[in-house]
């Protein structure tokens, strides 16, 4: 039986490096607690009852609606999607089967503050296996975007309970030089991972090549309506926020350092850039400071902008792979990998951000070809592994 410390030991020692980070997702699970009140958990059960699947029909069940593409590129009759009511709003206008999971915020905020006792844990994870494990078919699978949060282990766990197979998708970039906790494979079944270099970064995290299956990035490439912008004056400029603040201590400090220091770089070239903050720095205390702010999706800003800019964000990929100019940069207080030797983008250092002529030659760059090495086509090769086709 696993215990309620390894669905609460991520946390905790990430905690111990990241001194903000235990409480960013207490915070983010109380506020998850406050959605699933008795009266939102009533209303999702009474929706969802029409979507509910019958016994023993589920082949795959995913945690969320993040990786839509994948789910809407699968067999309906043979997948459901679990979740709260925003997951409950996908599944209806797409016609998907649902089962809601909204009890479990609160107890789990209690574990991670020391109070939850083994024998509600328990008591949880039981409920959990009943519920999967009577709609699911033999040989059926979990998908989860990570096996480190203590929701999604939580789940992971319950499956296992009820013979489900658990597999995460690889949902950003890990380094070689980040501590191995961070990766995930730990604690699931099997990673689908982007391609033969992020492979090895997980070996040499000492996951288990058998757990490893490259298959390429999840979401198929936007190709925009506009084309790239020729010269460097007419291409519009975007940084691609992160929510370093979030782990306080230098690296959030340093973060908005390196922010700002762009900023007046390219604006000594007379290039005004926006900054779109990710979805964890909406009510940043700083977004108020900077002047341009873009709030819509990666799409729109792909649309908008030609060149993109950010620290260690994923979404350099996708601009680069919608043949857009990608920009890392780089600094030694972030712990990461430089993506330029990787062939992922191109990497400015964070001691040229004030240096115009190195600006204005990036600037004027054309896009990488990102080519995700042996991945291929990612549906085809998810559908691979979940019927065990290899």
């Amino acid at each position: 039986m696993t215990s309620k410390q390894e669905i609460f030991t991520y946390v905790f020692v990430r905690n111990k490096s990241d001194r903000e980070f235990l409480g960013s997702i207490i915070t983010m699970y109380d506020k998850n607690s406050r959605w699933s009140n008795v009266l939102m958990r009533a209303l999702v059960l009474v929706g969802g009852l029409f979507l509910r699947p019958r016994k023993n029909t589920v082949k795959c069940f995913f945690w969320g609606d993040k990786y839509h593409e994948v789910i809407l590129g699968m067999d309906k009759s043979e997948i459901c999607v679990v979740g709260g009511p925003k997951q409950l709003r996908f599944c209806v206008l797409n016609g998907i089967k649902f089962v809601p999971c909204m009890s479990y915020w609160a107890k789990l905020k209690k574990g991670m503050l020391g109070e939850l006792n083994q024998s509600d844990f328990e008591d949880d994870g039981k409920e959990l296996c009943d519920v999967l494990g009577g709609l699911a078919v033999d040989g059926a699978a979990l998908v989860v975007d990570n096996d480190s949060l203590p929701m999604q282990r939580l789940l992971i766990h319950s499956a296992r309970m009820a013979g489900i197979k658990s597999y995460c998708i690889q949902h950003g970039l890990f380094q070689k030089s980040s501590p191995h906790y961070l990766l995930d494979g730990a604690y699931s079944d099997g990673v689908f991972v982007y391609d033969d270099i992020q492979r090895a970064v997980f070996l040499e995290a000492g996951i288990q090549f058998s757990k490893l299956h490259v298959s390429g990035f999840y979401k198929r490439a936007y190709t925009p309506s506009r084309s790239l912008t020729l010269g460097f004056q007419g291409r519009k400029i975007c940084f691609l926020g992160q929510p370093w603040y979030k782990y306080g201590g230098e690296v959030s400090a340093k973060y908005l350092e390196l922010v700002s220091r762009l900023i007046a770089g390219l604006e000594k070239l007379g290039v005004v850039c926006v900054y779109k903050p990710h979805p964890w720095e909406i009510g940043a205390p700083y977004l108020k400071d900077i002047n341009h702010l873009f709030f819509n999706g990666m799409e729109a800003a792909i649309e908008e902008f030609d060149v993109f800019f950010s620290m260690t964000s994923t979404a350099l990929i996708e601009c680069g792979r919608s043949g857009r100019v990608s920009i890392q940069v780089y600094d030694d207080c972030f712990k990461c990998d430089n993506f330029s030797e990787l062939g992922y983008c191109y990497t400015l250092r964070s001691d040229n951000l004030l240096k115009v002529e190195v600006l204005e030659k990036i600037l004027t760059s054309e896009p990488v070809a990102v080519a995700m090495g042996g991945g291929g086509d990612f549906l085809e090769n998810f559908r691979a592994v979940i019927y065990g086709v290899k």
